[in-house]
């Protein structure tokens, strides 16, 4: 529900967002949510971020 009242209030063409890929069900919850995976990075040894991103359109 947060996604949704973030993209309502706060209209954009595209929407971003980063979290661990150990976040499993974050990355499930963005994806139903239409959010797709562009990039992962390496910020240390055992941590990736995985970064989603949404278009409005």
């Amino acid at each position: 529900m947060l996604l949704q009242e973030i993209e309502k209030y706060l209209p954009s063409k595209r929407y971003e967002l980063f979290t661990s890929i150990r976040s499993t069900a974050n990355i499930r919850l963005y994806a139903q949510n239409g959010y797709k995976e562009f990039v992962r990075k390496v910020v240390d040894g055992d941590l990736e971020f995985v970064y989603m991103e949404k278009s409005s359109s």
